[in-house]
């Protein structure tokens, strides 16, 4: 099964619509950037990694203070607990598949495939990512067609196909070197941690204030902190989460758009009104149509 991706996040800033499930414990995403703010999926993280390919257009991955561009038939590892983000930087039309992958897709639990490769990889907080060459990539895009037309024996040919990239990978790195370290990036859980009050709170009013509070700092440190490590303010990702929340919301209820508004954190509908059409070219009511009328490949 494909899923149309408008990334939702739980209050640890965690992806929510990750469905990994022990039968079958990977998820396959079809992500038309044009469906998200600004065309960005903005700053998240998950405990499963994630592997994407281009199909059409081109992105700017960044994970944590590094900017990864990939073109159509680039693919691109995310290793599991990475915050990351992706932004289209095309003009036109840009289309991305993506999976994330339970660890158990590799391996039971204290097995030797878990043990000796998997558990090594996504614990080392060295790999963050790793770009990866053609032939790799297109091993993403077949589990990915695979997934999308689910003819028999699907599964098993996902599963071989992404075995085949996580193998690349574990070469690639070089496993017998790999080492588990406390952190990937300077300020990493505390940047976290202000992104999980954000994704909490979205719907109040929210000051650098409250922020500053929640973890002990200073309302200037607060925007260092954002500033060094992922070059947004807080307002703008509070910003970005609230529209995320909005789309997520006139895809899937038949709430107005007033109530949505209100609902999202936008206490003045006409604001919102305005925001909503200077980020995605359209109103919110064409967003709702759009939306309605559109099936993933």
């Amino acid at each position: 099964m494909i899923i149309e991706c408008s990334v939702e996040k739980n209050a640890q800033n965690k992806q929510l619509n990750v469905i990994v499930e022990d039968s079958f414990p990977l998820a396959a995403y079809y992500n038309d950037m044009e469906h998200f703010a600004a065309r960005q999926i903005p700053w998240h993280f998950h405990d499963e990694m994630e592997m994407i390919y281009v199909k059409d257009g081109e992105l700017d991955v960044y994970a944590g203070q590094t900017c990864i561009h990939l073109c159509p038939g680039d693919g691109l590892f995310i290793n599991g607990g990475v915050l990351h983000q992706v932004i289209q930087t095309s003009k036109d039309t840009c289309i991305a598949f993506s999976f994330v992958i339970s660890k158990n897709l590799f391996g039971a639990e204290g097995s030797v495939y878990d043990k000796r490769y998997i558990t090594p990889l996504i614990t080392n907080h060295n790999l963050p990512y790793m770009v990866l060459g053609k032939e790799t990539a297109s091993c993403i895009e077949s589990a990915y067609m695979a997934c999308h037309e689910e003819s028999f024996g699907y599964e098993i040919i996902a599963r071989e196909q992404l075995m085949k990239v996580c193998l690349t990978i574990l070469k690639e790195a070089n496993i017998s070197t790999l080492s588990y370290s406390k952190s990937r990036y300077p300020e990493d859980e505390r940047i976290k941690q202000m992104m999980n009050y954000l994704k909490t709170h979205y719907d109040e009013p929210i000051t650098l204030k409250d922020l500053a509070h929640h973890v002990n700092i200073s309302e200037r440190e607060v925007q260092r902190c954002f500033k060094r490590n992922i070059k947004e303010t807080p307002m703008q990702i509070l910003m970005k989460y609230r529209l995320m929340k909005a789309c997520e919301l006139l895809g899937t209820t038949t709430f107005n758009v007033t109530d949505i508004a209100a609902q999202c954190g936008f206490m003045d509908a006409s604001y919102f009104a305005k925001i909503f059409k200077r980020m995605f070219h359209m109103t919110a009511l064409a967003y709702r149509k759009m939306m309605q009328g559109k099936e993933p490949m």
